[in-house]
């Protein structure tokens, strides 16, 4: 999950007014803060330079993607 409607919501910011900002749809920003779109690096990049901080900070992986997995029968 993403912070990105955490610190929108902190900052008293409407999803239109982010993705005006940045240059995007008010429905892709929606998509994007509630999981069902995963940002293009354009975007994460100019999302986490709207918010000052770092992409990681607003998109953090979870911890079962950054297991390695071992390939089945080995």
């Amino acid at each position: 999950m993403n912070k990105l409607k955490v610190m929108r919501k902190q900052r008293n910011l409407t999803v239109e007014e982010v993705a005006k900002a940045i240059g995007i749809t008010q429905p892709a920003l929606s998509m994007i803060e509630n999981g069902h779109r995963n940002p293009s690096m354009n975007v994460a990049f100019k999302l986490a330079d709207f918010f000052n901080v770092k992409v990681e900070d607003l998109f953090p992986q979870s911890k079962d993607s950054t297991k390695k997995k071992t390939p089945a029968g080995v």
